[in-house]
C-alpha cells in the first residue's frame, strides 16, 4: 500500500453506528495491538499461538514516561532532539490506519509535557485497561483498505483499576488469535506486541535486569529466545509488519529481519536504575555500574568510589572506555533532571559523542 494523508482518526465500533463495517479488502494491512506493561509483565508460561517472546529483552530506562517516547518514537533515551520525531502512529496514519489508546496516569501525564508523543491517538472505551482492550478487538478501520492501531497502556499500580494487569493478562489469548470479520470470511491479520517498560525487581549488582518482548501474529514462530532486543525495536519491527517505511530517524531494528536476534538487536547505549538507585551503563560491547554511593557522578570531579567498565565476558575494559562511559553516565544524569519533556529526552550531541567514541555507526 502506497502512503496517504490520512484525515479520519476516529474508527468505527463494530454497533456504534447500526451499519456493519466495510469488507477488508486483502490487500489490507493488519491490524496491530500493542499492550506496554509500565513494569515488567509476567508473560505467559508457554508463547501464545503463532508468538515469538524474547526473554532477554531490557529496559532502555527507569522512568516509564521516558521509556513511553522510546517506544512511540523508536529513539534511544537521551538522543531525541528538540524537534518532534516522527511517531508510530504518525507514519501509520500516513498507511491507511485509524489510531487509538488506552493511556495510564504516567502517559497522560507525559502526554501533557509532550503532546507529540500521544497526537494522533484517539482514546479508546473503558475507563481501565482491560475495558480499553476488549474495545479495541471490536475496532474497524473507516476505509476497506485501512487498518487499526491500538496502544493500551498497562500501569504498575493504579488504585482506579484494582486487578487490571491480571485481566489483561487474560484477554491476551483472545487478542492473539485473529477472528473472522464475517461469517465465513477468512480472519484478518492481526498482531499483537506485548513490551514490558521497566524491571522494577532488578538488582545491577547481581545482574542485569529484563523487559521482554512478545510477538504474535502470521509470520512469527512459536519460540522462547534469549535474544536481546529493546522497546526502541517496537516502531521498525511494527513498520515491517505493516509494510510501510520506517523514518530515518528511527534507531531500533526489525526484528522481522533479525531472526538470530544477536548483537545487532541490541542498543548502542542502555541506562538502566534499579530500586537501590544503582546505574549501569550497558553498550554492545561494554558495561559499568555505578553504585549509588558514587551518584550522582560530577561533571570535572573523579567518582566518589572507584568504577571499572568490563567487556561482556567480564575483563577489564580499560582506563579509556570507563572514562567514556562516565561521560556518557553523567550526560544521561542530566537529562532526567531536565525541567522540560526535551530537556529530559536529552539532545543530539549525546549521539554525536557516542559515534565519535565508536558506539553509534
Amino acid at each position: 500500500m502506497r502512503p496517504r494523508a490520512w484525515g479520519m482518526l476516529a474508527t468505527t465500533a463494530l454497533g456504534c453506528t447500526g451499519a456493519p463495517p466495510p469488507a477488508r479488502l486483502a490487500s489490507a494491512p493488519p491490524d496491530v495491538v500493542v499492550v506496554a506493561f509500565e513494569d515488567q509483565p509476567a508473560l505467559p508460561a508457554a508463547p501464545l499461538p503463532g508468538g515469538t517472546v524474547l526473554l532477554g529483552g531490557m529496559p532502555v530506562h527507569p522512568q516509564a514516561r521516558t521509556a513511553w517516547a522510546a517506544l512511540l518514537a523508536g529513539q534511544w533515551p537521551g538522543t531525541v532532539s528538540a524537534s518532534p520525531p516522527n511517531t508510530l502512529q504518525g507514519v501509520l496514519q500516513l498507511y491507511g490506519y485509524a489510531t487509538h489508546a488506552h493511556l495510564s496516569p504516567t502517559l497522560a501525564a507525559t502526554a501533557a509535557d509532550a503532546p507529540w508523543l500521544t497526537a494522533g491517538l484517539a482514546p479508546l472505551p473503558g475507563p481501565c485497561p482491560q475495558d480499553s482492550l476488549a474495545a479495541a478487538l471490536a475496532l474497524a478501520p473507516p476505509a476497506p483498505d485501512g487498518a487499526t492501531l491500538s496502544v493500551i497502556a498497562v500501569p504498575a499500580d493504579d488504585p482506579a483499576c484494582p486487578g487490571a494487569r491480571a485481566a489483561v493478562l487474560g484477554l491476551l489469548p483472545r487478542v492473539a488469535t485473529a477472528q473472522p470479520v464475517a461469517d465465513g470470511a477468512p480472519p484478518h491479520p492481526r498482531h499483537l506486541v506485548v513490551a514490558g517498560l521497566n524491571d522494577p525487581a532488578a538488582d545491577l549488582l547481581q545482574g542485569e535486569p529484563r523487559a521482554p518482548l512478545a510477538f504474535h501474529g502470521p509470520g512469527w514462530r512459536a519460540a522462547r529466545i534469549h535474544g536481546q532486543a529493546t522497546v526502541v525495536d517496537v516502531l521498525p519491527t511494527v513498520l515491517a509488519l505493516a509494510k510501510a517505511v520506517a523514518p530515518s530517524d528511527a534507531d531500533g531494528v526489525d526484528l522481522t529481519q533479525t531472526w538470530s536476534l544477536g548483537k545487532a538487536a541490541l542498543a548502542p547505549v542502555l541506562f538502566v536504575q534499579d530500586a537501590e538507585n544503582n546505574l549501569m551503563v550497558r553498550t554492545s560491547l561494554h558495561r559499568m555500574v555505578v553504585p549509588a554511593a558514587a551518584r550522582p557522578l560530577s561533571a570535572g570531579a573523579p567518582p566518589a568510589v572507584p568504577l571499572q567498565a568490563t567487556a561482556l565476558d567480564g575483563s577489564d575494559a580499560g582506563p579509556a572506555v570507563r572514562d567514556t562511559l562516565v561521560q556518557t553516565a553523567q550526560a544521561w544524569e542530566r537529562s532526567l533532571t531536565g525541567r522540560t519533556a526535551s530537556e529530559r529526552a536529552g539532545a543530539s550531541a549525546l549521539r554525536a559523542m557516542l559515534a565519535e567514541q565508536g558506539y553509534w555507526k
